[in-house]
């Protein structure tokens, strides 16, 4: 046991000895690593001494540093430079919202114009198919008795004709001057007692019947029932044939368009007009040219058989043999009555004409006279009858209002007349005829020239000479008539009658391998857009901060160079100084409005300074037809709202037309002195600036005479100068020099 425990004791010493060497040299490690921990931690401490000190010294230097900024920021203008901020802020705010309704409309405008080439494509169909050898059908829309002889002989032709087949539908009148129920139903009866055929609108459908051509009696689509309306008549594939129901002589801007440039004037198959100075006049006015028009000579001169024997028996024994005068007053009776002379004349001719009991005064007033002089408050129903009365217990007159006027025209030794129809249509008879003018009214359209050969009116004095002219059966004018006569009325002594014409005509269009017709393709439904603009601040831009006070010196330096003028127009602008100005410089001022923000602008600048007598016209430039003329038309920079140049041909004849003889077209406008037009930019609106030589060449060609021009400002850098055009409008040949 003592053996074992000492070889083991022996065993473990040595073992021990080995654990103590090996503790002592980690000992020994430890103290080298320890020293080396120190050494590091010295080394920390130096290193964190340090930053504290660089920290210190540092922070030292921010706080002085933030110390010296704080005073820096206290001398700032701090509350003038936030107001400027928010100032800058409202400018970018609104040029993003005018970006945004720019980019806006540019989109509504290119869904626009494709919904109007989709609905082009399905409102226009190819016509119903003619095939060689097949009856042509024709259907004449009829609605008023009046115009029937424009048709009739038409109608004979086509219904005598084995290559038509011929149908007419009755049709009411829609109008607010005329009764719906008695105009149908004097209608019927004409064609009851002219033994016509007819069916009613309501048993007519053009879908199902699908008529090769359907002819209107005018221009005017409300006047319809919808389902005889263009558009509907084309859906079902008939080519719509258009016959002017009066012998077209009005001036205006408004009867310009309703005579020559309706939607059924551009979109019909064909239009048979009197004369070849008709069809110039289409090519003139009518926005689709005048390819699609056809000179024919007028129907009514087909039928003028009617003898004076057909008259009435008590009418003729009541003439008893004496000259008869016809008289016809027109129904434009209003403020400013556009062509009616009866609130002039109208007295003066009744007091005239009954101590004239030599003489017999036959009255034939328009269809639509007594309505409007009712609806205008000229009469009311009391005053009407007592006129009747009057006119019927006077020895030597009668009023005549039968649907037929070729009995007036038989019994009448001579014609006094305000401007229409019967101007030309009395042509034929040889009698004399006297032009009724009415002063400040719309005178007469490219026609007008007939004047020269007639007898005119522009006083009492004149239309007394005519009466007692009359009454010693003198004429010293007719050859001067019969000279001119066809010129205006084309194919009175040839063989065939108008009617005839227009119907062979219509075999021959359909007969032939590729027939013309004339429909909108949706391209024009940009025409006459005017380009968006930022206001007077568009123009603002582009001259220096006077430039608006420099404008208004020169208008009102132009202004009072001239009397007051009776009727005013302004276009262009709703600023209230320039209104107060010209409403003091004008008998009655219209203004235009584009806009309800526009219209708003004026009736407010209007109230504020009292101005009783300015009238809103609310309508774009491009669409204005006012119904009467001006002495004096004033545009403040409003042409260059127009991008398209034809728009801008077109805008320019509406003010010639709006214009009276010897009137004045005050303009100012933007152009550019480059020879091409020039586009604005960006901030500065939408404008378009044509160059100034073209702007003047357009307008002179118009028949305006160029008074004076005047520079306003000018942007050398942009090549643009605002400037101030004076024109005078040459007298024509529906106004006397000197009378106007």
């Amino acid at each position: 046991m003592r053996f074992i425990l000492a070889k083991n004791t022996g065993y473990g010493v040595s073992s021990l000895i080995d654990r103590i060497k090996s503790l002592r040299a980690r000992a020994l490690g430890l103290n080298v690593t320890n020293a080396r921990l120190d050494d590091i931690q010295n080394r920390l401490d130096a290193q964190g001494a340090s930053l504290r000190s660089d920290i210190a010294s540092r922070s030292a230097d921010l706080l002085r540093q933030q110390a010296e900024l704080s005073e820096a920021l206290d001398a700032l203008p701090l509350p003038n430079l936030m107001a400027d901020i928010e100032v800058l802020r409202e400018v970018q705010a609104r040029l993003d919202a005018s970006l945004a309704d720019l980019a806006a409309q540019a989109a509504m405008e290119a869904q626009a114009r494709a919904a109007q080439e989709a609905a082009a494509t399905l409102a226009n169909p190819p016509p119903t198919q003619y095939r060689p050898n097949q009856a042509i059908r024709i259907a004449f829309i009829v609605q008023h008795p009046s115009i029937w002889p424009s048709w009739r002989s038409v109608w004979k032709a086509a219904g005598t004709d084995p290559r038509f087949s011929v149908r007419v539908v009755l049709t009411p009148f829609i109008h607010p001057f005329s009764s719906e129920a008695i105009t149908y139903d004097e209608m019927k009866q004409c064609l009851l007692n002219e033994g016509v055929p007819f069916c009613t609108a309501d048993y007519f459908d053009p879908a199902s019947s699908q008529p090769h051509v359907v002819f209107l009696q005018n221009p005017y689509e409300d006047t319809r029932p919808a389902h005889l309306r263009i558009e509907r008549l084309k859906a079902a594939g008939a080519r719509v044939a258009y016959i002017p129901y009066g012998l077209e002589l009005g001036g205006g801007v408004w009867n310009i368009g309703a005579q020559f440039d309706t939607a059924l004037h551009r979109s019909a198959w064909r239009v048979f007009v009197r004369s070849e100075r008709g069809r110039k006049m289409f090519g003139k006015y009518c926005l689709a040219g005048n390819s699609h028009v056809v000179v024919t000579g007028h129907p009514k001169f087909d039928n003028t058989d009617t003898l004076t024997e057909t008259a009435p028996r008590a009418l003729v024994d009541r003439i008893a043999g004496r000259k008869v005068i016809l008289w016809t007053p027109h129904f434009s009776v209003g403020d400013p009555p556009t062509w009616a002379t009866f609130k002039t004349y109208g007295n003066f001719i009744l007091s005239e004409m009954q101590r004239r009991t030599d003489l017999f005064l036959l009255m034939r007033p328009h269809p639509l006279f007594f309505k409007a002089m009712r609806e205008h408050n000229e009469w009311n129903a009391e005053q009407e009858q007592d006129f009747r009365q009057k006119l019927n217990a006077t020895e030597n007159f009668a009023l005549d209002e039968t649907a037929d006027y070729r009995t007036a025209f038989s019994l009448a030794d001579a014609l006094m007349a305000d401007v229409g129809s019967f101007v030309l249509e009395f042509l034929p008879t040889g009698k004399p005829l006297l032009y009724l003018h009415c002063d400040g009214g719309l005178g007469m359209n490219d026609d007008g020239e007939i004047v020269q050969s007639l007898y005119a009116a522009y006083n009492q004095t004149d239309i007394t000479a005519f009466i007692d002219m009359v009454a010693r059966g003198e004429d010293p004018r007719k050859q001067d008539r019969e000279a001119v006569m066809p010129d205006f009325l084309f194919g009175l002594g040839l063989q065939s009658t108008a009617g005839e014409r227009i119907c062979d005509h219509i075999h021959e269009a359909l007969s032939a391998e590729s027939d013309w017709v004339c429909q909108p393709t949706g391209v024009q439904a940009g025409r006459g857009q005017k380009l968006p603009a930022q206001g007077e601040l568009a123009v603002q831009s582009l001259f220096a901060p006077a430039h608006e006070s420099r404008r208004m010196t020169a208008l009102e330096s132009a202004l009072a160079a001239f009397p007051t003028f009776k009727r005013a127009l302004l276009i262009g602008s709703d600023d209230g100084a320039l209104l107060s100005r010209l409403a003091a410089h004008a008998g009655h001022l219209t203004v235009t409005a584009q806009d309800y923000a526009s219209s708003e602008a004026i009736r407010v600048a209007a109230a504020d300074s009292r101005l009783v007598n300015v009238h809103i016209l609310a309508q774009e430039l491009r669409l204005l037809a006012p119904t009467e003329k001006y002495d004096l038309i004033c545009g403040v920079d409003a042409t260059s709202l127009i991008a398209d140049e034809v728009a801008f041909l077109y805008i320019i004849e509406k003010l010639r037309l709006m214009t009276r003889p010897g009137g004045t077209l005050l303009l100012t406008e933007v152009l550019s002195t480059r020879h091409d037009p020039q586009q604005s930019a960006e901030l500065e609106g939408c404008r378009k600036f044509r160059s100034v030589e073209d702007f003047r060449t357009v307008i002179l060609r118009k028949g305006f005479v160029l008074k004076s021009e005047a520079l306003i400002s000018e942007a050398q850098d942009k090549h643009l100068v605002n400037k101030l055009f004076i024109f005078e409008l040459a007298n024509d040949h529906g106004a006397q020099p000197g009378r106007a």
